[in-house]
Formats: structure tokens, sequence, C-alpha cells
């Protein structure tokens, strides 16, 4: 799902994965609430949250997030 993405969006797209376990992935996991895993945010192209949410991810919904904010 992950490549799919990455290869359909190209440049307009930047997919991160955190590691909470690292000083970094905690930072970034405080700083936007996340205290369990695995957790999914999206971000626009300012960095505002557009999406935040906890525990397991379909792949379609995954899909549909990511076209929606590539949208705006």
């Amino acid at each position: 799902m992950w490549a799919d993405l990455e290869k359909q969006y190209g440049s307009e797209l930047n997919m991160v994965v955190v590691d909470r376990d690292t000083k970094e992935g905690r930072e970034f996991a405080e700083s936007h609430r996340i205290y369990y895993q695995p957790a999914f945010v999206v971000l626009d192209p300012t960095g505002k949250v557009t999406y935040a949410e906890l525990g397991p991810y379909d792949p379609r919904g995954v899909t549909e997030l990511v076209e929606k904010t590539a949208a705006q």
C-alpha cells in the first residue's frame, strides 16, 4: 500500500514512518498527542494535521485520506 501511494503521488507525497522508541519519534508523537501505536497522521502541505487516528488502519481508507489531502 505505501509503495503504491508513493508511486502514484511521487513528489506530492512525503511518507514518514516514526518510531516512538527513538528520541525524535517520541517528540513527534508527543507533539501530536499520540500515546499508543499504531497511529496514523496526515499533514497537509502547510503542516496542519488533517487527520489523526489511533489503531490499525484500512488501506482503502488511507488511500482516500491521501487523495483528499493531495487535492487541497
